[in-house]
């Protein structure tokens, strides 16, 4: 296929991408927003700080949600009469900037920034797989598998840094990768500085990126012993690396050096509070290992669960290509990888949007795995028409939970409910109060399988998410995040994965589950579950 078209392909996937996002950027309240990144931006605006006085996440966030604030700044400028400059007019400006950041309009527009600037990682994946694989289908299925992605989609509306930082992980890898394949020494280096720079932009998105120095100090290793240099010549390149790293990192979050007391206090609080709780997200290692398990193998990469295992066993069969093609390409990728994982499962919080900013690799691995597929089968066209089908499966669905979210004020959710009531005659539902006067304002009769006393213990039950009151801990925290199959399924917008995310206060909805799991919700209290015979 011509290069140009692969060319055209990755430039509308990457619009697609960003049209997507910003489609469904209305994703209504979310918790981090709520109750620190955007507060922050207004308290430093009103202390008049060029630091964020805050660093349970580093920097890089906080001065790209500044950015929102340019086109309220020049719209100031405006207003201002450059005749009669007052010695107000900078409490004026301040004043106007806080209102600013405490609108929904800044809010929407620096969400729009962060889905521009997260939706990176999918054009640097495209350029990393092509220098390594000299492919240009691999590097196309790694990026649509990365762009694609609900998962990804989702959490790039956030105004948080975990897809920040993603595409900055990406980034490195993708310099290491130009300086492993460049012959002449000079450009070699130059990329290793570029990469040592970006890690060091990645660790002042989220701490936990300084992994990624690892894949630089493992490009200059595996090079200076194929060169035969020695130590003295070693040690420089090292501290030149270390050098950049530090750099870029302390650019992006000068309170570590400036406002020192503050720093470290905040840091060691997140840490004590990822290691020890997580208001209803807390596991063990051993689980945190094992629903991580789950998550990467039948949701990351699709909402589908077929299609995601799919994707998922090709990553493994790509890991194994990987490393008896090119052993130490490999080391460069599985080790920060696997460090960045192992320090995350010994903790003792589970967010599965700390573990994305790995998966556009795993997305390569999967391209990697699916072109051994193909080598091997005998039908071509069949199984390239099997893969397109199922990046159309994860594109439409892409656009339909972002048409999820612009009608969640005008769906009628109860409707729906009836329906998927009515099309399953031989499943029981126990239905909560407040759905069943939803349903009974509806069709004035309930349907036959819905019970009110006695239940098998195979029915489902139905209920409101805000039924567990969102502002009370005690029953808010009752739900179990984390299960790919928590639910049955929900009635309301998909601007999340609520099967991970069920503590979300973000929109009510509709939920559908076993009623075994439900009563452990204690919405139902007067249940009875019938025996099995």
């Amino acid at each position: 296929m011509d290069k140009r078209i692969f060319s055209a392909l990755i430039t509308l996937l990457v619009l697609w991408v960003f049209f997507v996002g910003v489609y469904g950027v209305d994703v209504g309240r979310h918790w981090d927003e709520t109750a620190f990144t955007v507060p922050l931006i207004t308290k430093s605006i009103e202390n008049g700080r060029i630091l964020p006085g805050y660093y349970y996440y580093p920097s890089v966030w906080y001065h790209l949600s500044l950015t929102g604030l340019v086109p309220d700044a020049f719209a100031f400028l405006k207003t201002v009469d450059y005749g009669d400059l007052r010695e107000s007019i900078a409490h004026d400006f301040k004043d106007w900037l806080v209102a600013a950041s405490e609108s929904e309009a800044f809010k929407l527009r620096t969400r729009g920034i962060f889905i521009a600037v997260s939706a990176l990682s999918v054009l640097w994946i495209y350029f990393l797989v092509l220098r390594l694989r000299n492919n240009h289908f691999e590097a196309l299925l790694a990026a649509a598998l990365t762009g694609l992605s609900w998962e990804m989609g989702y959490h790039m509306r956030w105004i948080i840094p975990h897809l920040v930082m993603t595409q900055f992980a990406v980034l490195t890898m993708m310099g290491v990768v130009f300086a492993t394949r460049h012959a002449e020494q000079k450009k070699k280096f130059l990329w290793l500085y570029f990469a040592a720079g970006a890690a060091g932009l990645t660790t002042g998105t989220l701490y936990n990126g300084g992994v990624f120095i690892l894949p630089v100090a493992l490009a200059l290793y595996f090079y200076v012993k194929e060169s035969g240099w020695r130590l003295t010549d070693f040690l420089k390149q090292a501290g030149i690396l270390a050098s950049v790293f530090a750099g870029a990192y302390l650019v992006s979050t000068p309170g570590t050096i400036l406002d020192p007391v503050r720093f470290v206090g905040n840091l060691l609080y997140e840490f004590k509070a990822y290691a020890l709780h997580g208001v209803g997200y807390t596991v063990t290692s051993f689980e945190h290992a094992s629903l991580l398990s789950q998550y990467f193998v039948f949701v990351v990469f699709s909402p589908y669960f077929l299609i995601s295992l799919f994707f998922a066993v090709a990553s493994l069969v790509g890991v194994y290509v990987l490393i008896k093609e090119d052993r130490k390409t490999a080391y460069i990728f599985l080790v920060p990888l696997a460090a960045f994982l192992i320090f995350l499962i010994s903790l003792n919080t589970m967010y599965v949007r700390n573990f994305l900013p790995v998966f556009p690799f795993f997305a390569m691995f999967a391209a990697i795995g699916v072109s051994y597929f193909y080598k091997k089968l005998a039908s071509h066209f069949l199984f390239i028409g099997l893969i397109v089908f199922m990046l159309v499966a994860n594109a439409v669905w892409l656009f339909n939970a972002a048409q999820s979210i612009r009608e969640r004020h005008t769906a009628n959710y109860a409707d729906q409910l009836l329906q998927y009531i009515n099309g399953r005659p031989d499943v029981e539902f126990a239905v909560s109060s407040a759905v069943q006067k939803e349903l009974s304002v509806l069709s004035g009769e309930l349907p036959p399988n819905v019970k009110s006393e006695s239940f098998s213990p195979d029915g489902l039950a139905v209920f409101r998410a805000f039924e567990l009151d969102p502002e009370n801990d005690e029953t808010w925290n009752k739900w179990t995040p984390n299960r790919f199959n928590y639910t049955e399924r929900w009635f309301g917008p998909y601007e999340v994965n609520f099967n991970y995310y069920p503590g979300w206060m973000g929109a009510d909805r509709i939920v559908v589950m076993p009623i075994k799991s439900a009563l452990k919700l204690g919405i139902f209290k007067n249940i009875l579950l019938l025996q099995p015979n």
